[in-house]
């Protein structure tokens, strides 16, 4: 059981080496956000330039932005978990730190969570020129491994943007040996058995 705060929206942040990015980034969720309970969590993965000094300087005054820091067993899917541990929020929205993903595609996502237990952003991939053909056929390859494990079809399941209700975080999503695919196929997998409702919402990809 993790203790929430209702309607509260907790936005979890993996960074490594974005000093040009993570300010601008959590300054436009701040704006699309003002009117709501939030909290956003950084979780750098031990940046060499000047990510975390920036953030430190930029936020020092802003209780609801929380640095976290990490020196060992360091990877992508270790820091997101490492900050969905330390989330006090009902919702959760999980979002790259270099501008990959827009800031106004949140509330859509979240207003989803009404209804469903996970949303997950997806690109046009009709009209996407940015992913390439090894993403492309990546993407095609995860969904047949959903498919096949938990007879779940994504369209798109590699954005790495989407958003879920707190009760998906269970023991044993935190438990599962990071597999070398994405977070999202142990959050699924570790709620199989509860039969999650999930919906798809299409975002901008930048």
């Amino acid at each position: 059981f993790i203790p929430f705060i209702e309607k509260k929206i907790s936005i979890v942040i993996p960074t490594f080496n974005e000093e040009n990015n993570i300010v601008k980034l959590v300054n436009e969720i701040k704006s699309e956000l003002k009117n709501k309970d939030f909290e956003i969590i950084i979780v750098d993965d031990g940046s060499t330039d000047s990510t975390t000094t920036n953030v430190l300087k930029e936020f020092k005054d802003h209780a609801n932005i929380k640095l976290l820091q990490r020196q060992h067993d360091k990877g992508l899917l270790q820091s997101i978990k490492f900050g969905l541990q330390v989330i006090t929020g009902e919702y959760f929205v999980v979002m790259d730190g270099d501008g990959q993903h827009s800031a106004s595609d949140i509330n859509n996502l979240v207003n989803g969570l009404e209804e469903k237990d996970l949303v997950i952003g997806v690109r046009d991939l009709k009209n996407l020129n940015a992913i390439s053909i090894k993403r492309l056929f990546l993407s095609k390859l995860f969904n047949k491994i959903l498919q096949f494990i938990l007879s779940t079809k994504i369209s798109d399941p590699l954005t790495g943007f989407f958003a879920g209700k707190v009760s998906l975080l269970n023991e044993k999503f935190f438990l599962l040996a990071n597999s070398g695919f994405k977070v999202l196929l142990d959050l699924i997998f570790s709620n199989k058995k509860q039969s999650i409702n999930i919906i798809e919402k299409e975002i901008k990809f930048n």
